[in-house]
């Protein structure tokens, strides 16, 4: 019973993440951007200037949050019987996860990766 229950709850945490995950052609208009929105609402409270990094910020990290959380609801719906997910593996998968976003955001903002839509720097 304890196994369809683990099963139960990595399928749902699965279907939480996909619904989160860029893997869906609609979740940006319906879950990433109002999600997004809200957080830059909130970094607004703060300082105004702060809207739009909150807004970009929130949107990647809706997606990152997608991508982990699939990751590890499927790994928890497939694992074999008696099989028990290391702490010490979740933890470097955040870390992982982590890095890499902080990666993106500053080859981002240093110039080294252009905005989406700007054809102009892919073509120098």
């Amino acid at each position: 019973m304890m196994r369809f229950f683990n099963r139960s709850l990595g399928a749902l945490i699965a279907f939480v993440g996909f619904i989160l995950s860029p893997l869906t052609w609609w979740n940006d208009l319906f879950v990433n951007l109002p999600i997004a929105y809200a957080v830059g609402l909130l970094t607004r409270k703060i300082s105004p200037e702060l809207f739009l990094p909150g807004l970009v910020v929130g949107y990647w990290m809706t997606n990152v949050l997608g991508l982990v959380l699939l990751y590890f609801g499927t790994a928890e719906t497939l694992r074999p019987e008696g099989m028990r997910l290391n702490p010490q593996r979740i933890r470097n998968s955040l870390v992982v996860s982590a890095v890499y976003t902080l990666a993106v955001v500053v080859a981002f903002f240093s110039g080294w990766l252009p905005l989406p839509g700007d054809v102009r720097s892919l073509v120098r």
